[in-house]
């Protein structure tokens, strides 16, 4: 009787800890990444072209200064304040496209946002181009439920949020493994579809 007792103790620590963890990613959601997308659209909606585009402009996410293909960090804050558009808290003043969160394994994870612009994004109609939000340091626990919040699935090939590797193959992949050969939890780079 005791045992069955601590069986269900268990059980229900077990299952407690499962749902905090799914609420607090999707507190995560809606405190980072929904207000990053709205910043975008806001900064679109402001300048009539998408982040760091210029005249005339060609609809796509330029690149940073440095020719690197995404616009992250300090650059990419700058289009936005530059703008007057306040940027989401993050990690806070100066730090506000970093965010810092608990991963499924008790380890802390930082996630940091990027856009860019990726030529070759698969739909029914064939690749298009298309400008993404880039999330960096994503456990695959993570990935896997914002891409059930935003696409009511969890296949990282398809649909608004996908794997940054097969997102021009058109076949449905599943995320990685959750934790990797040495069992840390395993990262990823999501890519987040944008409007415009």
């Amino acid at each position: 009787m005791v045992l069955v007792i601590i069986g269900l103790i268990l059980g229900a620590v077990t299952m407690s800890s499962g749902v905090q963890r799914s609420a607090e990613q999707a507190s995560l959601h809606a405190r980072f990444v929904l207000p990053w997308s709205a910043a975008y659209v806001e900064y679109f909606n402001r300048n009539g072209m998408v982040l760091g585009d210029s005249i005339p402009a060609t609809g796509a996410v330029a690149q940073d200064v440095e020719g690197n293909s995404a616009l992250c960090g300090d650059e990419m804050k700058a289009h936005f304040t530059n703008s007057g558009i306040e940027l989401p808290g993050g990690r806070g003043r100066g730090a506000e496209d970093l965010y810092l969160y608990i991963d499924s394994e008790g380890g802390q994870q930082q996630l940091s946002i990027c856009f860019k612009h990726v030529p070759d994004w698969f739909t029914a109609n064939g690749a298009q181009p298309v400008n993404i939000m880039e999330i960096r340091g994503a456990t695959t626990d993570l990935a896997r439920k914002l891409d059930s919040l935003v696409d009511s699935n969890s296949d990282s090939a398809w649909g608004e949020l996908r794997n940054n590797g097969p997102h021009s193959t058109g076949d449905t992949e599943a995320w990685p493994a959750l934790l990797d050969g040495d069992g840390a939890a395993e990262t990823v780079q999501i890519y987040y579809k944008m409007p415009y």
